[in-house]
């Protein structure tokens, strides 16, 4: 059972809104360009997906999820290195997310909680934080 980590094509899309709308994820703008999607591939089946939107030196880490079949299997951790070596790459140097569910989880990979009002105005602009996230969620920051 080989993992393949690939970026996803604009054919994989419906498979990845499908999986996020599994694990109670947004999808409302997921098929934005400015949204970099990568996909997590056992037997050329999608299991897992994570996303970043690129704002200069700064991203907004988006929609990491795994296929309830394939957990436990570090396929998320795995997805998030590939997130991270990805960012390395675009000199993407500060990455924030957003999460109502995941914050412990998201801390073990180096992310601290913030204070919403301390985000970059470029990031508090976005969808996500505008109108997609509620106000409730957990707003995490890791410096890359």
């Amino acid at each position: 059972m080989e993992l393949v980590i690939q970026p996803a094509i604009r054919s994989n899309m419906n498979a990845v809104s499908e999986l996020l709308h599994d694990n109670q994820l947004p999808t409302e703008d997921i098929f934005e360009q400015k949204i970099k999607f990568f996909i997590a591939l056992i037997n050329n089946v999608i299991v897992g997906t994570i996303g970043v939107e690129k704002y200069q030196h700064t991203g907004l880490q988006r929609s990491l999820a795994v296929d309830k079949e394939f957990r436990n299997l570090h396929i998320g951790k795995k997805l998030l290195n590939h997130l991270f070596d990805y960012c390395s790459a675009e000199k993407i140097r500060k990455l924030y997310l957003l999460t109502t569910t995941a914050e412990e989880y998201f801390t073990r990979f180096g992310f601290q909680k913030i204070d919403r009002v301390n985000i970059p105005e470029v990031i508090s602009q976005t969808k996500e934080f505008q109108d997609i996230c509620p106000l409730t969620a957990t707003t995490m920051y890791k410096k890359q």
